[in-house]
């Protein structure tokens, strides 16, 4: 009889530990998982680190550039140019502009 109710306190007692056994090893599989993205978290600030680093190397030479027009820019006068005869955005009339009237009955109307 001791001996059967020893046996049951054992068995009892090796199904709480084996209980205990995986609720461990799942909080140890969750903390495993957490430090593994922590890291990956880490490695993704390393890269976003070198990308800033590469950026503000970027920015400086666009501000460099920036500067040196600015300098160029300053070394040349500006040419002011003549509304009237010098203006690039009104071209010349360098063909015959005269206009012909089409026959009576054409859809078109003037032509050059």
């Amino acid at each position: 009889m001791e001996l059967d109710r020893r046996l049951l306190e054992m068995r009892s007692t090796i199904g709480s530990m084996k209980d205990e056994q995986k609720i461990m090893e799942s909080a140890l599989e969750e903390r495993q998982s957490e430090i593994k993205m922590l890291r990956e978290t880490s490695k993704g600030a390393g890269k976003e680190t070198l990308q800033m680093v590469a950026l503000r190397e970027s920015l400086k030479q666009k501000e460099a550039e920036i500067e040196d027009l600015k300098r160029r820019l300053d070394e040349y006068p500006a040419k002011i140019w003549s509304v009237s005869t010098d203006d690039p955005s009104k071209p010349t009339c360098k063909h015959n502009c005269d206009l012909e009237y089409d026959k009576p009955g054409s859809d078109r109307g003037w032509k050059e």
